[in-house]
């Protein structure tokens, strides 16, 4: 059995976004721990953290998928509606994505 190809599609976007935030991570850090890391301890942190974080974006979006509202509730404001609509679309599939590379990464590296 194949997977659908929007399944494939959204795996392969929340692989690219992890990738991308462990890029910044490891360029961005002076945490010793990674810095004295070696190239190929850094390598198999970057492969297992793009697993994770692919797994977090698709359990976020199976997690948006079943909690999303019917309707929002806001004060009214137009950047109030628009915030929750950004949020809705993108922010449960992000917040796994992102915490799944940095405890993927993480588990590696220590």
């Amino acid at each position: 059995m194949t997977p659908k190809p929007e399944l494939k599609k959204t795996a392969a976007i929340w692989a690219a976004a992890s990738a991308v935030l462990l890029l910044y991570v490891f360029s961005a850090t002076h945490s010793p721990l990674v810095t004295q890391a070696s190239f190929l301890l850094k390598a198999a942190a970057f492969v297992v953290g793009v697993a994770f974080g692919t797994a977090g974006g698709l359990a976020g979006d199976g997690i948006r998928r079943f909690t999303k509202p019917d309707f929002i509730i806001t004060d009214g404001k137009v950047s109030s509606q628009l915030w929750a609509k950004i949020f809705w679309s993108i922010g449960p599939q992000t917040i796994g994505a992102g915490i799944g590379a940095l405890v993927g990464m993480a588990i590696v590296i220590k």
